[in-house]
């Protein structure tokens, strides 16, 4: 989807300033799963059970805390081989316990996932890297984006020998709906007016788009 870059009514030299600021993550969630199938229920709520208790020694060893772990509770289910035809055969019972770990040093996050797969955790849902500092961030991005717009409009308006005025309308454009064209649709790797690229491993993109019409000076 691309973004209508106009105003209905233009009155001078309208323009979109974006901005891209890449961080360094601060944490790491994990989202993991433990799934056991057995012939009873009772062997799989036992078999997750087990499972879920290695997980746990393994978050107690690395010291994460309580707080830092979200748990869902036991699930149950039948599990079936090719269920909707007249071969169809129930394999058995099936314990699904879903856990999210919030890993405060993201360098830590690969041995944890690691060890914790190897204790038990047999399901990926996936990774997810974040920053405490999100709103901070998209302030700067923000601000920037404004400036960028001020610098594109002034070089408009000396290259058609006109003097930029004050703005006339200010309006935030979500980043991710600009599909590309101004380059911060994440799957396109984002860019900024600057050039920026989000091509940069592990980094978060953080964007911020602006369309700003400015007025034409009078007598100009």
């Amino acid at each position: 989807m691309f973004v209508h870059q106009s105003v209905t009514h233009p009155a001078g030299v309208s323009v979109l300033g974006t901005s891209l600021i890449l961080v360094e993550p601060d944490h790491v969630v994990l989202a993991l799963g433990i799934s056991s199938l057995e012939p009873t229920p009772d062997q799989a709520f036992g078999g997750c059970r087990e499972a879920a208790a290695k997980v746990r020694e393994v978050l107690d060893a690395a010291s994460i805390p309580d707080a830092d772990v979200n748990t869902s509770a036991l699930q149950l289910q039948q599990r079936w081989a090719s269920q909707y035809s007249e071969n169809a055969r129930m394999l058995g019972y099936e314990a699904t316990m879903k856990l999210s770990i919030n890993v405060r040093d993201p360098q830590r996050y690969e041995g944890l996932l690691t060890a914790m797969v190897g204790a038990g955790a047999n399901v990926v849902y996936g990774i997810s890297f974040g920053t405490t500092s999100l709103a901070q961030h998209r302030v700067t991005a923000r601000t920037d984006a404004i400036a960028k717009a001020r610098q594109k409009a002034e070089l408009y308006a000396a290259a058609a020998g006109v003097e930029l005025g004050a703005p006339l309308h200010i309006e935030d454009v979500d980043p991710s709906n600009l599909g590309g064209r101004e380059g911060h649709a994440r799957t396109a790797y984002p860019t900024g007016d600057d050039g920026e690229s989000a091509r940069r491993p592990g980094a978060i993109a953080i964007g911020a788009a602006v369309q700003v019409c400015y007025a034409i000076a009078p007598g100009t």
